[in-house]
């Protein structure tokens, strides 16, 4: 009979050797998934990784469910069942509802493996006398023989890039491990003269692979090897009795879960990458067989941050409109050489500063953003110091009674207020999913702070008014800023708009006066 039959059939009668393991992708580790006859039938099971929280996912009075593998998100688990007469490939939420069928054909489909970005999942079709690898995509269709030669082919894993599947094959006569591009083409062995082996498992990293070999006349056991075919170093203990089978690699990289078979049956392990610590998970009794596991991702709970970035200090100058229908060319060489307005013209149709060539005062505008993180001691939570100072800002036309006497040559003080306008991004920890989540999630999100800004006129006839005002992102919008909720603000385009026809900060009537920018002498 054949191999791959031969092995589900023993495994339901004698409880002997299992077949392969399953695909691990990047995150953290989440829950072991594994096969069981605890109730009387094979089923799919769920534990964490110390065997705690057991939960039976699947049921029924048929042979059994086989081959439990997690979707790269956790959320779902494909697996094989015998539900419908002969083998065929199912998918489950990760809690064991919404159960729906993926092949439908009077062949052996088994063993399915997802891709990294969960968009394809490969699994190993028994037809015309021997297995082939196949790809579906995640709802059954589209299916595709990618490997389609003589010999057995069996056993896929996808690359934690999606670039290749590693599978086993026995088309030289000996079982090897081979890689492939994903659409089944450039199938090569690994290394130059092929590694003995089957159950090739990608590591979160991609820089191994682990997998079931014996060497020396020794029980089955794990090993690793460089992609490359070099570095073969095993990991489980040399042993004449034990088998050790199923490499399953943690999300993060750190343990491997695995099928031992010693002392009569069938338990669950976990070890860590260099093959130390190993652990009995199940710890059932001789009559029970726990088998074939493979580990759960679980969404990121971090994200990159650096050490520090504080203080920031951004000027401003003033705005000026977009050339839309250019009356000039800007010098330089390309691509300096651009088309260009003249004369410029300012956006405030309110507000500007002092510059001799333009209105015959001194230039005496210097303005700036400053933000600044405070930590305070607890329970008083953290906070983030806002400055915002800009000098010399003159009415262009008298507006309303917030401009002040008109003997000044570039205009008027300006006595009304400005609005500032800070958007930005933010990612932090002080996110939920629902109402009853604790707020610890990390999430992006969009905000702008908006910030009134009152002006003040001066005595000195050569300079307008000074606008400034010192706050704190608390005082602008309470709990923008959580102890122990690490944030990273990203700051867009930071604006200063004028008062409009009325010298109010957010009139309807108001248009830029700065921007966040550079001058150069």
């Amino acid at each position: 009979m054949h191999r791959r039959v031969v092995l589900v059939i023993a495994v339901l009668g004698a409880l002997t050797a299992p077949s392969a393991a399953h695909a691990s992708f990047p995150g953290l580790n989440g829950k072991i998934a594994f096969t069981s006859n605890l109730s009387g039938h094979m089923e799919i099971y769920s534990a964490n990784p110390d065997g705690s929280a057991r939960a039976q996912l699947t049921s029924g009075d048929h042979d059994g469910e086989f081959y439990a593998a997690w979707s790269p998100d956790g959320t779902k688990i494909a697996f094989t069942s015998s539900r419908d007469g002969n083998l065929e490939i199912y998918v489950m939420n990760a809690d064991g509802t919404g159960v729906a069928r993926l092949t439908n054909n009077a062949l052996d489909d088994r063993e399915p493996h997802w891709s990294p970005d969960g968009s394809k999942i490969t699994f190993d079709r028994y037809e015309n006398g021997d297995d082939e690898i196949y790809r579906m995509n995640p709802d059954g269709t589209g299916q595709v023989d990618l490997t389609n030669s003589p010999g057995d082919d069996f056993g896929s894993s996808w690359s934690p890039d999606g670039q290749k599947i590693a599978f086993a094959t026995q088309r030289r006569g000996q079982t090897e491990l081979y890689t492939m591009n994903p659409d089944g083409t450039n199938q090569q062995p690994i290394g130059p003269s092929g590694t003995l082996g089957d159950s090739p498992e990608w590591s979160p990293r991609g820089d191994k692979l682990a997998f079931v070999g014996s060497f020396d006349g020794d029980a089955a056991g794990i090993y690793t090897v460089n992609p490359d075919g070099t570095g073969i170093t095993r990991l489980s203990a040399h042993s004449t009795v034990n088998t050790d089978s199923e490499p399953a690699w943690s999300p993060d990289g750190t343990k491997l879960a695995f099928s031992k078979y010693s002392d009569g049956n069938w338990e669950v392990y976990t070890m860590n990458a260099d093959g130390s610590g190993q652990t009995d998970m199940t710890a059932n009794a001789a009559t029970v067989a726990d088998f074939e596991p493979d580990w759960q991702p679980i969404p990121i709970t971090g994200y990159p941050r650096p050490k520090g970035a504080t203080p920031l200090r951004a000027s401003l100058v003033p705005a000026y409109k977009q050339c839309t229908s250019p009356n000039s060319t800007h010098g330089g060489p390309a691509p300096l050489n651009t088309g260009s307005c003249s004369a410029p013209e300012q956006t405030s149709a309110f507000l500007t500063v002092g510059t001799p060539d333009a209105n015959g005062a001194a230039p005496n505008a210097t303005g700036g953003v400053r933000l600044r993180v405070k930590l305070n001691p607890s329970p008083t939570p953290n906070d983030v110091l806002l400055t915002i100072s800009t000098t010399d800002v003159r009415c262009r036309t008298p507006v309303s009674t917030s401009c002040g006497p008109a003997n000044i040559a570039a205009g008027p003080d300006y006595t009304g207020a400005l609005q500032a306008k800070l958007p930005l991004r933010m990612t932090d920890r002080y996110n939920q999913a629902s109402s009853s989540d604790p707020l610890t999630d990390p999430a992006t999100g969009n905000t702008t702070f908006s910030v009134a800004v009152p002006c003040a006129s001066t005595a000195s006839t050569g300079a307008g008014s000074t606008c400034s005002v010192s706050t704190s992102a608390n005082s602008l919008l309470p709990g923008a800023v959580q102890s122990g909720s690490r944030a990273i603000w990203q700051l867009q385009q930071i604006q200063v708009f004028d008062g409009g026809s009325s010298g109010a900060a957010g009139a309807a009537d108001a248009t830029l006066f700065e921007d966040q920018g550079l001058f150069v002498p």
